[in-house]
């Protein structure tokens, strides 16, 4: 695989976002998921935002798995009052 400078890297993404096309995408989470996705055929690869935390602060995102809604803390109480 040849690298490629920063320049040419935005250039085929701007062609990417400019063309009529759909791609699947790959859900990568490091560079070797990456790679792995880009030897496998993609040509997009999507890193979500809880992914990134996770492998940057080494944490979990906490509005994905944190605190209950509204609805689970309502039914938590409404069923704690029935015992």
């Amino acid at each position: 695989m040849q690298r490629a400078c920063h320049h040419q890297l935005r250039e085929a993404f701007r062609a990417l976002l400019a063309s009529p096309a759909c791609y699947h995408t790959a859900s990568v989470f490091d560079p070797l998921s990456a790679r792995i996705a880009a030897d496998l055929g993609f040509e997009v690869g999507i890193l979500g935002g809880s992914v990134a935390s996770l492998q940057v602060l080494a944490a979990p995102d906490i509005a994905l798995i944190g605190e209950p809604t509204e609805f689970g803390k309502n039914r938590t109480l409404r069923f704690s009052d029935q015992s």
